[in-house]
């Protein structure tokens, strides 16, 4: 669990560093812009800097097969995300409605890529876990 532990603080560190940049990016948005795709930028972005700052101190997963299943649920989620923004973005007329589709795919696409890496970083043959 010693790379597990090691590779998730390295995944905290990269969301954080994407989180970062879209709240940087959402308040130029709401503000520069007058955007509100924008204030739903900063939103995903300070949830996500909130879930970097409860998990930094916190506990290696306890059980390998637990956090390879909470990991995959994540991904399921992070699909769900993308297939939501598509829906939205080609079946509306209303601007509003394509603009938040069009907010919710790139920050989906963002997380499916960093949870696969972290997926990829502590699959069983790279921590000595029976596949």
């Amino acid at each position: 669990m010693e790379v597990v532990a090691r590779e998730l603080k390295a995944h905290l560190r990269r969301l954080a560093l994407w989180s970062g940049s879209s709240l940087a990016a959402g308040i130029i948005l709401l503000f520069a812009l007058r955007s509100s795709v924008g204030g739903m930028t900063a939103g995903w972005a300070l949830v996500n800097l909130a879930i970097v700052a409860f998990s930094w101190k916190g506990k290696p997963p306890a059980s390998y097969q637990k956090f390879r299943e909470f990991l995959a649920f994540n991904q399921g989620l992070n699909i769900m995300y993308i297939a939501v923004g598509l829906t939205l973005v080609l079946s509306t007329e209303y601007r509003d409605v394509w603009v938040t589709g069009m907010e919710i795919m790139p920050q989906g696409l963002a997380l499916l890529v960093l949870d696969g890496i972290l997926m990829r970083k502590t699959s069983p043959s790279r921590v000595g876990e029976p596949g």
